[in-house]
C-alpha cells in the first residue's frame, strides 16, 4: 500500500514539480551544509576535514554561477505562443523573489525608482526583471503587481523556466512591508494580509489575486487545466502567498547576515555613494543599480527555499503546507513529535471537537461546522491559570561599576527548550482545590495565590509579585501567585509565613490513559514503533534518525512527557552544526520559539489588524496552554532562585536576566546541589545527555550594571566574549561598537537627556492612510539610573574608577524591599526626582536619599485637609519643596511649633514681630506676615531630613530656645 501512494504522488504533476525543485536545491546547498558540519560529524560521515583556507563569499558566488547552479536570464523575452494541452498539469509553486529601490520624497510619500523580481523555476532556471518607475512618488505612475506577475509568468512560460502554470505564487521579501505597498493596486491585496512582527505575510489561506488576463487566454489555460482541476479552476485568479524571509530568520540578523550565511554576498554601495541617495546611483551606475537591486531579491527568495528545502529534507515536513514564520514552523514540529510518539494532539493539549450547526442566511440552509475548542474543564480554570504565567526572574542586585575582578554568565542550558520537557500531559477531570502546602510539594502541576514572609537573613526571596507596569518583584512579604516549584523552594529557604489562600493541583494524566484515549481518538498519529521517512505523505511527520526512538524512554514515568520528543529532535538536529552556522541557528530559533507559542494569546494583548484595520486582540496558536506556560515559566525562575540562595558566601551577585545571571563565581564553585537544580539536571541528562545544567556565556573583569537589563563591560577578560546588554536604548546604525557608546553615555549623562534615533513608523499609522514606509526620527529619555526593584543599602554607596577611563562613578549594594508597596512608592517618588538629577556620585545619592526621606516622611505624615477653606482651616502636614529647599520647611515647621507652644517651645517669650527681627538678625530673612502665618501650621514630627544647613538652624534655635527638641524635625 505504501509503494503504491508513493507511485501515485510521482505521478501527480504537483509533486512532481515540488520534487523536482526539492532535488535542485539538493545540490545547490549541499556544500553549504557541508561546510556547516563540525569536525566531528564531518567524521563520522566519512567527509574530509575542512580545508584551512575558505572560499570567500564572492568565490564560492562565482563558483557556483561556473558550474551551472545559476542560469540568469537578464532580460525577459517575446512570449511565443506554444500548443497547449490536456496532457500536462497544473504547476505546483513558483518562487519569486522581489525588491524596490526608492528615495525619499516628501513625507509618506518616496520616489520609487525600480523594482527587481528574481523567479526560481522547479529546476533551477532563473527568469529575473527590473521595472524602471519614472514620476515614482506617484502612485498611479507605479506597476500594478498583478501586471507584473503575469507578465513574469507568461515570459517564464515562454522561455521554458517554468512548464506549467502555477497554481500558487509564493513572493519572497525581506521585511516585505516596505516592498509589497510600492504597487498602485496593494489596497486590493492587503485585507488578504495579516500583520506579524511589525511586517506583512500570508499566514494560513493563501490570498486571491486577480490578474488582467484576456479572455482568450483565460480560456485557453482553462481548457488545457480543465481536466486536471475542474470546472471551478480560473486562471486569472491567483494563489499568492507573501513570505517574509526576515520572519524565517534568526533574530536580529540582516539581509547581508543571510547571504552570507547562502554564500550570496549582498553587494555593497561603490565608495561615494550613499542608501539615501539611490537616485544619483541609479543615473550614473545603472548596471551596478541593477544588480545590486536583483540580488536582495535573490538572497530573499533563496533563503525562503532553504527554510523550505531545510523543513523538508531535514525536518520532515510536508512542503505543501507553507510556514510564515519560525515559531509557524516550531508549532508544527512539535505537533509532528507528539503525533509521532502516538499521542493525539487533542489529548495532549486537552482540546476537543464541537460540531456545530449554523444557519446560512445566503442558501437558506442549516450546516455544521466542527470546532476546536480546549476542554470544559480547562476552560473553566484558564483565566485563573494565565494569571499565574507571568515574567521571568529579571533584577538587577547592584549599581554601578563592580570591583576589578572576573565576572562570569551562566546560563540553563537551552533553559525553556529543556523545561519543555518537565511537563506531563495535564489531567483537568481529576483537578483538585487545595490549601495543604505538602500538595505543592514534588514534581506536580501546581498553582497559587501564596501569602508568605521571609527572614531577615534571606538576600535573594524567591517569590514573584506581579506589578502593573514594573514588572516582577521579590519583596521580603506579600502575596504572591505563583507555581509548585517556586513554593517548594520557598519552604526550603525556610519562609516563615507560607499560606495557601487559593491553590490547585492538576494531576499528570497517567501514561496507560494517555495512549489509550489517544488509540481511540479520530485523527493521524503513529504508533510507538520507528517509521521511515515518506510515510503518511500528507502529514507533516519527522524523519527517523538513528539516535532516537519514538516515544523516547520514558524512564518508569507515570506520564507522558508532552515536549520531550521535541527537545530531543532539536537536540540531534542541532548537534551536527557548528555554532553560528545557518542550520543551527535555525534550528536553535525552533527549539527556542516553541515555549512562546504555549502562552501566546492569555494576555488580552492587543495588535493592528492589517485585514481589520483597527486593534484586534491577539489570539492563542494551536499550542497555547495556560498551565503549560506558567509552570514551565515558573519552574525556571525557580531553577535560578535556588541557584541564588545557595551562592558561596562573599559572592557578587550582578543581575539575573530569566535564565541567566552575572556573578564573579565560576561555574564548578557554584552550589548545585539543591532538590531543583537536580530536577533540572535530570531533564539535561534526558534532553541532552553528557550536557551540564549551565554553560557561561560571557566573562569579562569589570562591569557596570544601570538596571534590569542594562549591564555592559568595562573591560574586557582577554578573548572572551563581553556582556552588552543596552536596556532598551538603541544606539543608532552608525555606532560600530555599542559597548563604547554605552560606556561614554554612562559616564557623560546629564539629567533629561534625550537620544535621537530612527525608526519605521507603525503599520497603525502607514496602512490606513496608503503611505509609503519611512522611517521618523524620534526622541527618547535615556535610561540609565536605577529601577529599586531593590533597595539601596545607604551605607554601600562608594565611589569605584572604572578601568580605561580614568573616571569613578557611584556604586551601591541592595537588598530585598519589605513589600511591594514600598518598592513602587520609592519609585514613583524617583521618577520626578531625575527630572532634575542623575546618581553619578556620592553627593547625587546622598541628595536623593535626603529628597526620598522627605517625600517618604510627607506620605507618613501628612493629613487630609479641613473641610473649611484654606485659610480659616490649618494646613495639612504636607510639604512641598520651594526654592528655599529643606530649610525652608524647618523654618516653616519651627515657627508653627511656636506659635502652638509644641516640642518645647511652650515657654517661649518673643512676639511676634521680635521673633521675625531675631530670625532675620540670625541670618534666616523672615517677615512677620511669616510668623503670623504659623498658627495655621500643623507641625508634624519627623519630616526633614538632616542636612548641613538644616541642622545648624536647628542648633542656632537651641541657642535661644534651650528646651526646643530639636529631634522632633529630623527624619528618623
Amino acid at each position: 500500500m505504501k509503494n503504491e501512494t508513493t507511485v501515485a504522488d510521482s505521478e501527480n504533476p504537483k509533486r512532481a514539480s515540488d520534487d523536482a525543485l526539492l532535488a535542485y536545491c539538493d545540490g545547490y546547498f549541499a556544500e553549504l551544509m557541508e561546510n556547516s558540519l563540525t569536525d566531528e560529524a564531518r567524521q563520522k560521515r566519512g567527509l574530509a576535514p575542512k580545508p584551512a583556507a575558505q572560499l570567500t563569499e564572492k568565490e564560492r558566488y562565482l563558483k557556483a554561477r561556473q558550474t551551472g547552479k545559476f542560469n540568469l536570464n537578464r532580460a525577459m523575452r517575446r512570449r511565443v505562443d506554444r500548443k497547449l494541452g490536456p496532457e500536462r498539469g497544473l504547476g505546483a509553486r513558483v518562487f519569486i523573489g522581489f525588491d524596490a529601490e526608492w528615495t525619499r520624497s516628501r513625507k509618506g510619500r518616496n520616489r520609487i525608482l525600480s523594482v527587481q523580481f528574481y523567479l526560481i523555476g522547479p529546476t533551477g532556471e532563473v527568469l529575473t526583471l527590473v521595472i524602471y518607475i519614472e514620476n515614482g512618488d506617484i502612485l498611479s505612475q507605479r506597476p500594478l503587481l498583478g501586471d507584473v506577475i503575469n507578465e513574469l509568468l507568461e515570459a517564464a512560460l515562454d522561455d521554458g523556466t517554468i512548464e506549467e502554470w502555477p497554481a500558487e505564487v509564493v513572493l519572497c521579501g525581506f521585511f516585505t512591508r516596505a516592498d509589497i505597498t510600492v504597487f498602485s493596486d496593494f489596497k486590493h491585496l492587503r485585507p488578504q494580509l495579516d500583520g506579524v512582527g511589525g511586517t506583512l505575510v500570508t499566514v494560513g489561506k493563501a490570498a486571491k489575486f486577480e490578474l488582467p488576463m484576456s479572455a482568450t487566454r483565460r480560456a485557453v489555460l482553462k481548457q488545457r487545466y480543465q481536466s486536471v482541476v475542474g470546472d471551478e479552476f480560473e486562471p486569472h485568479l491567483l494563489s499568492l502567498r507573501l513570505i517574509d524571509a526576515s520572519r524565517l530568520a534568526p533574530p536580529g540578523k540582516s539581509l547581508a547576515n543571510i547571504g552570507h550565511w547562502l554564500g550570496i554576498p549582498k553587494i555593497d554601495l561603490p565608495a561615494g555613494y550613499d542608501k539615501s541617495d539611490m537616485t544619483r546611483f541609479q543615473r550614473e551606475r545603472r548596471e551596478e543599480f541593477e544588480a545590486y537591486g536583483l540580488r536582495d531579491a535573490e538572497i530573499a527568495v533563496m533563503y525562503v527555499l532553504w527554510v523550505i528545502w531545510f523543513s523538508t529534507r531535514h525536518l520532515g515536513l510536508d512542503m505543501r503546507h507553507l510556514s510564515a514564520t519560525a515559531s509557524g514552523l516550531a508549532v508544527r514540529i512539535g505537533e509532528s513529535c507528539i503525533r509521532r510518539d502516538g499521542v493525539a494532539l487533542n489529548v495532549a493539549l486537552n482540546y476537543e471537537v464541537k460540531q456545530i450547526t449554523r444557519w446560512d442566511n445566503t442558501r437558506g440552509v442549516p450546516y455544521s461546522q466542527k470546532k476546536r475548542i480546549p476542554k470544559q474543564a480547562r476552560r473553566w480554570l484558564e483565566p485563573f491559570l494565565a494569571d499565574v504565567f507571568i515574567g521571568g526572574h529579571n533584577q538587577c542586585f547592584v549599581y554601578g561599576p563592580t570591583d576589578r575582578r572576573r565576572f562570569y554568565d551562566p546560563d540553563l542550558s537551552g533553559a525553556y527548550l529543556t523545561a519543555l520537557a518537565y511537563l506531563f500531559v495535564l489531567d483537568y477531570d481529576a483537578v483538585r482545590w487545595t490549601t495543604n502546602i505538602d500538595d505543592f510539594i514534588g514534581h506536580v502541576a501546581g498553582f497559587a495565590l501564596v501569602e508568605f514572609e521571609f527572614p531577615e537573613d534571606v538576600a535573594y526571596p524567591c517569590l514573584p509579585v506581579s506589578t502593573e507596569d514594573r514588572g516582577l518583584l521579590f519583596p521580603r512579604r506579600g502575596q504572591s501567585l505563583c507555581t509548585a516549584p517556586e513554593i517548594e523552594l520557598a519552604k526550603a529557604m525556610g519562609a516563615t509565613k507560607l499560606i495557601i489562600k487559593h491553590g490547585l493541583v492538576i494531576p499528570w494524566m497517567a501514561r496507560d490513559t494517555v495512549f489509550a484515549r489517544s488509540a481511540d481518538a479520530p485523527g493521524k498519529h503513529r504508533s510507538k514503533t520507528k517509521e521511515t521517512p515518506g510515510n503518511d505523505a500528507p502529514q507533516d511527520g519527522l524523519l527517523a534518525t538513528d539516535k532516537q526512538a519514538f516515544p523516547p524512554e520514558h524512564y518508569g514515568d507515570d506520564g507522558y512527557r508532552l515536549f520531550e520528543s521535541f527537545a530531543i529532535f532539536i537536540r540531534d538536529m542541532r548537534s551536527p552544526y557548528a555554532r553560528k552556522t545557518l542550520p543551527f541557528e535555525f534550528v536553535k530559533l525552533l527549539g527556542n520559539s516553541l515555549y512562546g507559542k504555549t502562552g501566546q494569546g492569555f494576555k488580552r494583548k492587543r495588535a493592528f489588524g492589517v485585514r481589520e484595520m483597527d486593534s484586534v486582540v491577539v489570539g492563542t496558536s494551536r499550542v497555547s496552554e495556560a498551565a503549560v506556560a506558567a509552570l514551565v515559566c515558573g519552574f525556571i525562575r525557580a531553577v535560578i532562585g535556588e541557584i541564588l540562595w545557595k551562592l558561596p558566601k562573599g559572592a557578587t551577585l550582578v543581575s539575573a536576566t530569566t535564565d541567566g545571571f552575572l556573578v564573579d563565581c565560576p561555574i564548578d564553585q557554584l552550589d548545585l546541589t539543591g532538590t531543583l537544580c537536580r530536577r533540572f539536571q535530570a531533564l539535561v541528562d534526558r534532553v541532552s545527555p553528557g550536557s551540564h545544567m549551565l554553560e557561561n556565556k560571557h566573562q569579562v573583569m569589570q562591569l557596570f550594571a544601570g538596571r534590569t537589563r542594562l549591564q555592559f563591560t568595562v573591560e574586557a577578560d582577554g578573548d572572551h566574549k563581553t556582556v552588552t546588554a543596552k536596556g532598551g536604548i538603541k544606539p543608532g546604525p552608525d555606532v560600530k561598537d555599542e559597548n563604547a557608546f554605552m560606556l561614554d553615555l554612562t559616564l557623560n549623562r546629564q539629567p533629561g537627556q534625550k537620544l535621537t534615533y530612527e525608526s519605521f513608523m507603525s503599520m497603525r499609522d502607514q496602512l490606513p492612510l496608503e503611505l509609503d514606509l519611512q522611517t521618523e526620527t524620534r526622541e527618547t529619555r535615556i535610561n540609565l539610573e536605577y529601577d529599586f526593584k531593590r533597595r539601596p543599602i545607604p551605607s554601600s554607596a562608594r565611589m569605584i574608577p572604572m578601568a580605561g577611563t580614568g573616571q569613578s562613578h557611584l556604586a551601591f549594594d541592595t537588598e530585598p524591599w519589605n513589600t511591594v508597596d514600598e518598592a513602587l512608592a520609592t519609585r514613583l517618588i524617583f521618577d520626578a526626582w531625575r527630572d532634575d538629577h542623575c546618581l553619578k556620585t556620592l553627593e547625587d545619592f546622598q541628595a536623593w536619599e535626603y529628597y526620598r526621606a522627605f517625600k517618604m516622611a510627607n506620605l507618613k505624615g501628612a493629613k487630609p485637609a479641613a473641610p473649611s477653606s484654606a485659610e480659616s482651616g490649618p494646613r495639612t502636614g504636607r510639604k512641598n519643596l520651594t526654592k528655599g529647599g529643606y530649610l525652608a520647611v524647618a523654618k516653616q515647621l519651627f515657627l508653627g511649633a511656636y506659635q502652638k507652644k509644641m516640642w518645647g517651645l511652650d515657654g517661649a517669650d518673643l512676639s511676634q514681630r521680635k521673633l521675625a527681627e531675631w530670625l532675620t538678625l540670625q541670618g534666616y530673612k523672615t517677615s512677620v506676615s511669616a510668623v503670623k502665618n504659623g498658627t495655621r501650621e500643623q507641625p508634624v514630627e519627623h519630616l526633614v531630613p538632616a542636612t548641613d544647613e538644616v541642622v545648624a538652624f536647628l542648633a542656632k534655635m537651641k541657642e535661644r530656645f534651650p528646651g526646643l527638641e530639636a529631634a522632633k524635625f529630623l527624619i528618623r
